[in-house]
């Protein structure tokens, strides 16, 4: 039997209180899905005023980024270098939208943390892409000594900018 390591219940619900606490420092909202190594989701937080649009969309940016061990904006700049579109993937729930980071840890892809729909409590204004990258870091920092791992330069000879492998 394969057995492989993977975010578990305990870090899902920790990184996804970091997220939680971070947006409510800086006053926003948001959702955030914590996938395991396959993508499949084990936390997912909607907070109160977050558009509900953006839980599918955080769903997707978790599985994403699982699937493809790289940030889903890596992936949105692999599309647009390489002109590539969707449906080459075979798959509808990758998205191209940052918000979506893999998990590394002592040599293993664990699985993501993704964040979307970023958004001010009192007015409801809508944040940006970066926004929701920089509050998913801070769920990956909890999880991750290393961020981003350096494993990205090692993986297949290929930088971080890159993305996923051909």
């Amino acid at each position: 039997m394969n057995s492989y390591p993977s975010l578990g219940h305990e870090e899902a619900v920790a990184a996804g209180e970091r997220v939680r606490s971070e947006c409510a420092r800086r006053g926003w909202t948001a959702v955030v899905a914590v996938a395991d190594a396959h993508g499949e989701i084990v936390l997912l937080l909607r907070m109160d005023g977050a558009p509900s649009a953006s839980t599918q969309i955080a769903t997707n940016k978790a599985w994403t980024a699982a699937r493809l061990r790289r940030p889903t904006s890596v992936f949105a700049k692999r599309l647009i270098k390489r002109n590539l579109r969707f449906e080459v993937f075979g798959d509808p729930r990758f998205v191209n939208e940052p918000g979506g980071l893999p998990v590394y840890r002592n040599g293993c892809w664990l699985g993501a943390v993704a964040v979307s729909g970023t958004s001010r409590v009192d007015t409801l204004a809508l944040q940006t892409d970066a926004d929701d990258e920089a509050l998913a870091l801070a769920g990956v920092a909890l999880i991750c000594d290393d961020y981003p791992p350096s494993i990205w330069n090692e993986f297949e000879g290929q930088s971080p900018d890159e993305g996923v492998a051909d």
